[in-house]
């Protein structure tokens, strides 16, 4: 938190994505959704595969 306020203070903007009590990488049920969020970000950023 203490990392978003900084940017957000210095006016940068990001994405965050917050799973409760997940570690960094999850192995649950919820891998799929942490896995989409970050294929979601490459093909808004980078744009689709060519």
């Amino acid at each position: 938190m203490r990392m978003a306020d900084a940017l957000i203070r210095a006016g940068k903007h990001f994405e965050l994505l917050i799973m409760p009590g997940q570690p960094h990488n999850p192995q649950s049920t919820l891998a799929r959704y942490y896995l989409d969020d970050i294929n979601q970000f490459f093909v808004r950023t980078l744009g689709g595969p060519r």
